[in-house]
């Protein structure tokens, strides 16, 4: 028995298979990918505007300080303050490192001045690092961890 010699139902039933088959196929080597980068950038976006809205808090107290109003110190206090009690999105939260990298700020305090060289996420990343690597090459970027 051929193909042309079986009913046409079986073979409408064998092209929507086929039909089938190949969207599955097209879907998990196009649009797969499509929908990933799609989704990265909406992250990327999102994490954009927190960063901008931590950052106008504390470019307010430095222009206080540059102003005079505040010494130095007397600025980054209620600024790191101010950051430490926001919490954003799925319990986010803003934390400071410097460039060595070291933990100025975080939610828990414990956390502070802890040494973040060593610090790897699950695959090895070590992304406090790398978040200083691409702030010196670039001044703004992401970094992806786990």
């Amino acid at each position: 028995m051929n193909f042309n010699d079986l009913k046409i139902r079986y073979k409408i039933i064998t092209g929507f298979g086929l039909v089938i088959i190949l969207l599955f196929v097209f879907g998990a080597f196009y649009l797969y990918p499509v929908i990933t980068k799609t989704s990265q950038r909406l992250i990327e976006s999102r994490t954009m505007q927190v960063v901008e809205v931590g950052y106008g808090i504390v470019d307010q107290y430095y222009r206080e300080f540059k102003k005079g109003a505040y010494s130095e110190d007397d600025a980054k206090e209620p600024a790191i303050d101010a950051l430490r009690a926001i919490k954003y999105g799925n319990n986010d939260y803003y934390w400071i490192n410097d460039y060595q990298p070291a933990m100025v700020m975080h939610p828990n305090r414990d956390l502070e001045g802890r040494d973040l060289r060593n610090f790897t996420d699950p695959d090895g990343k070590r992304l406090f690092l790398e978040m200083v690597e691409v702030v010196n090459k670039y001044q703004q970027g992401f970094v992806y961890y786990q």
